[in-house]
């Protein structure tokens, strides 16, 4: 799938910041960084209708310097669906994702940008909040 893909991209880029010099450390610690978006509001429906047109703002931003063409909202869903990028969702889809990749990965740390854009701050820390006393706790508990 294209998730599978996408860790194994992932999981070899780590395997090349390890073997750089200085990559020793980081494996004898075992601290592979790993950084998504996120938003976390209560239903996955929610989360996507109130990130889509900030995601869309950033991504052209961002696109239009680099040549990319304009961002869709199937583009979208397919990075926000379960074998995307982006970690969007209630907060039960967002920690099984980030506990997925974390599996797949071998990770002990994931960051995540918690801004996408023009997301308004009451929504930002809306999400933060959530991502701490919601989906923390689950990813905790579903790596147990």
């Amino acid at each position: 799938s294209e998730h599978r893909a996408h860790l194994e991209e992932r999981r070899a880029r780590l395997e090349e910041l390890r073997a750089a010099p200085g990559g020793e450390r980081r494996q004898q610690e075992d601290q592979a960084p790993e950084e998504d978006r996120a938003v976390a509001p209560a239903t996955d429906e929610q989360a996507k209708d109130e990130l889509w047109p900030h995601y869309e703002v950033m991504i052209n931003r961002i696109g239009g310097e680099r040549g990319w063409p304009p961002a869709t909202r199937v583009q979208f869903e397919r990075e926000a669906g379960p074998d995307g990028a982006l970690c969007a969702g209630s907060p039960e889809t967002v920690a099984a994702k980030i506990a997925k990749t974390v599996r797949a990965l071998g990770l002990s740390r994931f960051n995540i940008k918690y801004s996408a854009g023009t997301l308004p701050h009451d929504k930002l820390m809306t999400s933060i909040e959530l991502i701490g006393t919601k989906v923390a706790p689950r990813v905790r508990e579903l790596l147990a």
